[in-house]
């Protein structure tokens, strides 16, 4: 009876282990990776800022500041150990594409300079003008869009708490620039926020009454208004969906790499009920497609903020996500650029 039972035992072991080789089979074959640009100077300002001067900004408006230049080195030799067994060995595996300001060609290169010695590889880096640009929409135009948004928008200021009564016309008159909607408050915010932390300067007394809580509320609810109407979110990402679909469908690049802006991390967010901050510096959504011979191709997705890492789980698509299963539950929000200019032109 003893013997019966070892033998029970050997065979389940066994089992067990050709189980866990199968398991094993697993591969990761390829990533998307979207990241936004290290920190920066002001963008923008206002007639009454103190420090609207450019002696406060040597390295002009917009640009990487150094902390910017390390906080994106740091994350890419984190990529790099993490992505290594996947990095490219050609430029043909590779598709890298940055959106047109300084900021992000600046950190598309210093992100790939950690990636590989060999300078050429910057040369795989591509800009496209912003009227060309279908997967990293900001500037491109599509009145559909801009007339929902605008509605979107005017619904939102219609409905703020009663606390933010007055804010209008309090910001109007100190900074000196008519407060007309919630991107004046995302750029103002922006710009407080910036001053502050990034050259430790003192901010106007009558900042008190309403930074930082009351701007952060309507800059994250500008952030939200992007991508914050199925519409939106299908005309705000549509055609970089479909880029990254049919690439992981076709095996056609190991790595797709997006240099972009928060406002293009928190669309991505927003369309996937993820979205629960302004996204930091160096902030990156990564799409990961495995393959195993029993599950076939899968996907998981993560988002990384600093050294917080945590997945993004879609509704209807857990962990693990059959592909033919992710790009169902994206169909709603999916357009080939040739759909994005019919929706935008009817």
């Amino acid at each position: 009876m003893t013997g019966s039972l070892a033998l029970v035992l050997v065979i389940l072991i066994g089992f067990s282990n050709a189980k866990k080789v199968k398991d094993n089979d697993d591969k990761l074959i390829a990533v998307a990776l979207m990241f936004r640009h290290g920190d920066r100077t002001i963008i923008t300002t206002y007639p009454n800022d103190p420090y609207k001067d450019l002696k406060y900004w040597p390295e002009g408006f917009g640009q990487l500041t150094n902390r910017g230049v390390e906080r994106i080195k740091t994350f890419g030799k984190w990529f790099k150990r993490k992505y290594e067994e996947i990095l490219p060995t050609n430029f043909g595996e590779m598709y890298f594409q940055s959106t047109n300001s300084d900021r992000t060609r600046n950190s598309s290169k210093y992100f790939i300079s950690e990636l590989y010695d060999d300078e050429k590889w910057q040369n795989v880096i591509k800009v496209l003008p912003w009227q060309e640009n279908y997967y990293l929409k900001w500037n491109k135009t599509c009145n559909k869009y801009i007339e929902a948004k605008t509605r979107y928008i005017k619904y939102l200021i219609n409905n703020l708490p009663e606390d933010f009564d007055g804010i209008f016309d309090y910001c109007t008159e100190k900074t000196g620039k008519k407060a007309v909607d919630l991107l004046y408050f995302e750029n103002l915010h922006g710009v407080l926020e910036n001053e502050e932390e990034e050259r430790n300067l003192t901010l106007p007394d009558w900042t008190g009454k309403i930074y930082p809580n009351k701007t952060q509320y309507l800059s994250f609810l500008s952030f939200s208004s992007h991508s914050g109407l199925p519409i939106l979110a299908k005309l705000a990402n549509g055609p970089l969906f479909d880029l990254i679909i049919n690439n992981f469908e076709n095996n056609t690049y190991k790595l797709m790499a997006f240099a972009c802006h928060d406002t293009q991390i928190s669309n991505i967010l927003k369309t996937f009920n993820s979205f629960h901050d302004i996204p930091k510096y160096a902030a990156s959504i990564i799409f990961e497609l495995h393959q195993t011979k029993s599950m076939g191709k899968y996907i998981n997705i993560l988002y990384k903020e600093d050294d917080n890492i945590r997945p993004i789980i879609l509704e209807n698509c857990t962990k693990n996500c059959d592909l033919k299963q992710f790009k169902e539950v994206l169909k709603p929000f999916t357009l080939t650029p040739e759909q994005w200019n019919q929706e935008c032109t009817n």
